[in-house]
This record gives C-alpha cells, sequence and structure tokens, in this order.
C-alpha cells in the first residue's frame, strides 16, 4: 500500500526554510530577523518538529513514516494554522512573539478573514507564503528533510566553539540538573539521561564527563554533521554564516541571505537590522579556563573541529 498526500500539501511546503546551528550559535537572532522578510511565515522551535528529527536519529522510527508524519504536520498544524493567525503568541517577552514579525493590521487581518482550511489554502497560494523554522541541532536530520521537502533550503549557523561551549556552561543545560528538562528525547543510561545525539560508544563516557566536555562534545557533533551537508546532494540548498559576521556587519549579511532565500526585507527587518548590537564582543570565551575542565582527547578533537571553522584551536 502506498501512502500520499494531496499534491497542495506537498506543493506549499517543498521550499521549507530550515535555520539551524548548535544551540547559542545564534540561531535566535538570525531567525528573527529572516522571521520579517516577506511572505515568511516563521516558526521558533516547534517541538513536535524536534521531536520526529529526534526519533529519526535514534532509528526510533521508520523513515519514511517520519517523511509522511512531517509533511504533514509541516502543512496542516504549522503552515495553514499560521496563515490564519489561529496559534499567533502574543506574550510580549517570547522570542516567538509574532509581532516581532509580521504588524498588528496584517494578524487582525488573517484572523478575520481566514476563516477555515479553504480561506488558508487560498492566502498561501494568492501571497506565495514560505514556511520557516528555527530549530537548533537538527543538522543531521537534513538529509531526510532535503528528501522530503525537494526544494528546501537551509540555514546554518556558524560560532567559535569556545563561545558557544561558555554560553552553555552558563545555562546549565548539560548538567545532571539541567538534563531533566533539556536535550530530550534522551537515551537512558544508568539513570542518566543522555542526549540523542550521544554516539551509542560515548554514553558511558557521558555520564562520567564534566558539563564542558559535554558541551565541546556536542559542538563537534553539530559541526561533523555541517562538515557532511557540506558534501552532500543537496549542498547548494545550504547557506552557511558565520555568526560574528551576522553581528559585525547585519545589513550586508542577512542581504546574503535575503538574496538566497528569494525574500524581501520589509520594514520590520530594517528595524530588526538596526537592533543588532554591532559592537557586542565576540571571542571572548576563557578556552584556557574551559579546555581545563574538559577530558583531553574530547578536547582534541574539539579544537580540531573549531580549526576546521577557521577560529583559534
Amino acid at each position: 500500500m502506498r501512502v500520499d498526500l494531496a499534491d497542495v500539501q506537498k506543493k506549499n511546503i517543498e521550499n521549507t526554510i530550515v535555520i539551524s546551528g548548535a544551540p547559542r550559535s545564534g540561531t535566535t537572532l538570525l531567525g528573527r530577523l529572516v522571521s520579517t522578510m516577506a511572505n515568511v511565515e516563521y516558526h521558533y522551535e516547534p517541538p513536535t518538529f524536534w521531536m520526529i528529527c529526534g526519533l529519526l536519529a535514534m532509528k526510533a522510527v521508520d523513515p519514511q513514516a517520519a517523511e509522511w508524519l512531517l509533511r504533514f504536520y509541516l502543512h496542516e498544524e504549522l503552515l495553514c494554522e499560521s496563515v490564519s493567525g489561529r496559534r499567533a503568541n502574543l506574550r510580549p517577552t517570547d522570542d516567538s512573539l509574532v509581532l516581532n514579525s509580521i504588524h498588528w493590521p496584517d494578524l487582525m487581518h488573517r484572523m478575520t478573514t481566514v476563516r477555515n482550511r479553504d480561506d488558508a489554502l487560498r492566502y498561501i497560494a494568492e501571497k506565495g507564503s514560505r514556511l520557516a523554522i528555527k530549530m537548533p541541532s537538527v543538522i543531521d536530520a537534513m538529509p531526510l528533510i532535503a528528501q522530503a521537502l525537494p526544494r528546501s533550503q537551509y540555514i546554518i549557523i556558524v560560532r567559535n566553539g569556545w563561545d558557544v561551549v561558555a554560553s552553555v556552561k552558563k545555562k546549565g543545560w548539560l548538567s545532571d540538573e539541567g538534563l531533566k528538562n533539556n536535550y530530550y528525547p534522551y537515551k537512558m543510561v544508568d539513570g542518566i539521561r543522555v542526549p540523542h545525539l550521544v554516539e551509542d560508544e560515548h554514553a558511558q563516557d557521558w555520564i562520567q564527563w564534566s558539563a564542558v566536555t559535554r558541551a565541546c562534545y556536542l559542538w563537534r557533533r553539530d559541526t561533523e554533521f555541517s562538515q557532511a551537508v557540506q558534501k552532500s546532494d543537496f549542498k547548494g540548498r545550504v547557506f552557511f554564516m558565520p555568526y560574528e559576521k551576522l553581528i559585525s556587519t547585519p545589513e550586508k549579511t542577512l542581504g546574503e541571505v535575503s538574496q538566497f532565500i528569494s525574500a524581501d526585507f520589509t520594514d520590520l527587518t530594517k528595524l530588526g537590522i538596526l537592533a543588532i548590537k554591532t559592537d557586542k564582543e565576540v571571542g571572548a570565551a576563557n578556552a584556557r579556563a574551559l579546555a581545563a575542565e574538559c577530558d583531553p582527547e574530547q578536547l582534541r578533537q574539539f579544537q580540531a573541529a573549531n580549526a576546521v571553522w577557521g577560529y583559534r584551536a
């Protein structure tokens, strides 16, 4: 038996934009800016998208089933709901606040004129609406997404690994306590939650590692996945962006992104660019102090990966 979706469902999401990178590498800032571009329907870290990608990485779900679920979810739960304003987030302190991306009159117009699914499909066709998703650490799932969505495009932001590790350490995400609520789905090893991106051969090591070693390891894993994408058959659909470049020359760098995804700036894009602190200090992490907390072999591999991007080892 062959399972399939409606042609319109496949067509409307085939050019989806996925924004990713290691956690604390600038995905939130980049996503917020892309969300303001013309006809982009943006979603900030949708949990079901993360879970599908995570289960796929763990080989806990059939790839074909994951592809069907992904397509259906992206179209029905994200794109159609977005254009209707049905799930608009109005919490003023949230990164996913809808008014960061569109103006209030636009939101009200959607809520009053896009009354049902037929209206949503008509709106998508008339506006050329395009789905964009921001989700860190799904680079390993990009080959499946690229296969499921034949015109999809990917923006991967890269940041100095030491700055990422310092930020993750400060957040406390990779302590045993922090892992109780982050980085799911887990592998359970001796009662410790091990993130699904940890290779089986290192699952036992993970229990003994410091939070800094864990952060270095996961950053390196994202780097390895990124390097694999650079050699993939869909590499022409991928845009790599250094975080430092976005901070130092935001208008020029975002202009390159705009050209890559064929989405024009709006007045909100220009306001977002003006809000970027171009004098923000980068590369300020104390690498020596962090290195002292890292497992020697993991440190060596981390430094080699950091050098690949042109950062200091």
